[in-house]
């Protein structure tokens, strides 16, 4: 991602939403915390969608803010109703 986003010839809006059902190991946890604020220092905003068994607080480092963080905790039958969620929320902010 972080690559596309370099490479875009005019600038526009940029998200990443990163998608987990467990927890991470500390190694890609520590990789992934460091892509996302690499995304940020080119302008992209970061969501975190955990599925069921996950680590919130790993999430929330990795996400924006804990606000950007969307728990499923019903398991995968239930991200249908996150995609109206996250934009909600991505469009709030950039109104902002």
């Amino acid at each position: 991602a972080n690559l596309q986003i370099k490479a875009q010839a005019t600038k526009s809006s940029s998200i990443i939403v990163a998608l987990t059902d467990g927890k991470l190991e500390v190694y890609v946890h520590e990789l992934t915390v460091e892509m996302a604020n690499d995304a940020r220092y080119y302008g992209a905003r970061v969501y975190c969608v955990g599925i069921k068994d996950f680590d919130e607080q790993q999430l929330a480092e990795v996400a924006d803010t804990k606000d950007q963080v969307f728990p499923v905790k019903d398991g995968f039958h239930a991200l249908k109703g996150i995609v109206n969620s996250v934009r909600h929320v991505h469009l709030f902010t950039v109104l902002l």
